[in-house]
């Protein structure tokens, strides 16, 4: 899995906290947020949800001039669904372009989920508009994060020079403003680039630097990523055991922060090294938790590589 989304799932409790202070600060009373806030401290969103629901509500019926307001609130109910309810996602961020469309979030959220189910050129389409906001803002933080999301969108195509050139302009970006989260993705991204284009040192090279980097910064997203991709490549070298071990290192982390998108990437990459080394069990019972999760995510290419992939082994064992 690639560093494709940035700060996400480890920092989403944190930030809906603060958000849900700031948004409801006037009607404590109204939303019970003290007892919101220890609910979603737990890991119950449910509160949470109906809390934006209502400062939704309440934004509309003030009509335009609470759009900002409820285009925020959108956004983190986006920001909430994105882990589990992609459809509730994908109305919420798209809702909060149309009310604020220069807001850089909304677009690159949108960006994600529309790669997330396969339609490419529209995932462009709102990198493309995060590129120009921010080249018109003078905002070079989020250009990197525009060129970076341009060059998975061109990586997934297979269009892998014009992928590395966005990944390149990235990294020269971040290296300049001296932000090594941003060195870090982007050399996940070259890793990236680099394997599937067939230059297996290389990449490697270019994880274990992002590894070093986010294991510095104590960034456990990025390291599952890294660990991740290093699976991928040493099992692309033959070197099952040691795939599986990466494997297995991004597994957990993933499921520590609830990455239900990459667990199931984790699940699929697990299963095909057990089929490869003989084991049609174990690769049937990780296949089928890589497709519930794609399934419940809407994810439909994946949940037909999945399903393939089922429906060969267990045609085998039939036989």
């Amino acid at each position: 899995m690639a560093a494709e989304k940035g700060e996400k799932d480890a920092q989403i409790i944190k930030s809906l906290q603060e958000t849900i202070q700031a948004l409801t600060q006037q009607n404590t009373d109204q939303y019970d947020i003290r007892k919101a806030l220890d609910l979603l401290a737990q890991g119950d969103t449910a509160k949470a949800e109906a809390i934006f629901e209502e400062v939704i509500a309440e934004a509309r019926r003030k009509g335009k001039q609470s759009n900002i307001k409820e285009a925020e609130a959108l956004r983190h109910l986006g920001s909430l669904a994105f882990l589990h309810d992609t459809e509730k996602a994908f109305s919420s961020y798209k809702r909060s372009t149309e009310l604020d469309p220069n807001n850089i979030n909304g677009w690159n959220e949108l960006g994600h989920l529309y790669l997330r189910i396969g339609e490419l050129e529209k995932a462009e389409n709102a990198y493309m508009t995060v590129l120009k906001i921010s080249c018109s803002a003078s905002d070079p933080i989020n250009q990197a994060v525009a060129y970076c999301n341009l060059g998975i969108v061109y990586k997934t195509q297979g269009e892998l020079d014009q992928a590395i050139d966005f990944y390149q302009k990235s990294f020269d970006i971040e290296k300049k403003l001296g932000r090594k989260k941003g060195m870090a993705d982007a050399y996940c991204n070259l890793g990236i680039a680099y394997k599937n284009q067939g230059k297996l040192d290389q990449a490697i090279d270019f994880y274990h630097k992002s590894l070093a980097i986010y294991e510095k910064l104590g960034r456990k997203e990025g390291m599952a990523n890294a660990y991740g991709n290093l699976g991928i490549a040493y099992k692309k070298q033959g070197k099952l055991d040691q795939a599986i071990g990466f494997f297995q290192k991004s597994l957990a982390i993933n499921e520590e922060l609830a990455r239900r998108e990459s667990m199931a990437t984790d699940y699929t990459n697990l299963g095909q090294m057990y089929r490869n080394q003989g084991h049609p069990d174990q690769a049937v019972d990780c296949w089928r938790k890589s497709l519930a999760l794609f399934q419940g995510l809407r994810a439909k290419d994946k949940v037909t590589l999945v399903q393939s992939l089922l429906d060969e082994i267990l045609s085998k064992d039939s036989k």
